[in-house]
């Protein structure tokens, strides 16, 4: 599994709090946004295609209306409900205003897949471990050209966030 997320900081921690010294200065960070995790998604399904990849809670966190779509949009096979009970969830408290944290478990799991259904989308049923099997090489190589044809518009600027990283080095 690739858990791939915004970071969203707890206000009562150090980082959170801003007395965390960082090393690299803020303006030469990759941008901590929706749009970075969905490239960051999305280039993980390119790279690891038989991956789990969760569309995270702290994605529907700073978009509560369509984040997890979103990320399963751009990759993302797996979403996580919430299931602490209610009573609970205030006590794992991980980052101020987490999703679905006043919504009952039966309430939360049907809205879920009511969101996944309309992005015409079926919950699978069981364990959900990923299908490993032996694909023919010419398979590959033009699953391998669909997705590229299909992602084009990430190349530039994976090549873009690849020089600037290069240059901070």
């Amino acid at each position: 599994m690739i858990g791939i997320g915004p970071c969203i900081t707890h206000p009562d921690t150090p980082l959170g709090a801003g007395r965390w010294r960082r090393e690299v200065a803020p303006e030469d960070q990759v941008p901590n946004s929706e749009t970075m995790v969905l490239k960051t998604i999305a280039l993980a399904r390119i790279v690891c295609p038989e991956a789990n990849i969760p569309s995270t809670t702290a994605l529907a966190t700073i978009n509560r209306g369509s984040g997890r779509e979103h990320g399963l949009s751009c990759g993302a096979n797996v979403v996580m409900p919430n299931l602490t009970p209610p009573p609970y969830r205030a006590l794992y408290d991980i980052y101020p205003a987490k999703a679905s944290i006043d919504v009952s478990d039966d309430a939360s799991q049907e809205l879920l897949r009511r969101r996944i259904e309309i992005m015409g989308r079926r919950i699978g049923k069981g364990k959900g471990p990923r299908a490993h099997h032996v694909v023919p090489e010419k398979e590959k190589r033009q699953d391998r050209q669909d997705r590229m044809k299909k992602n084009k518009n990430l190349f530039p600027v994976l090549a873009a966030l690849a020089s600037r990283r290069s240059s901070l080095s």
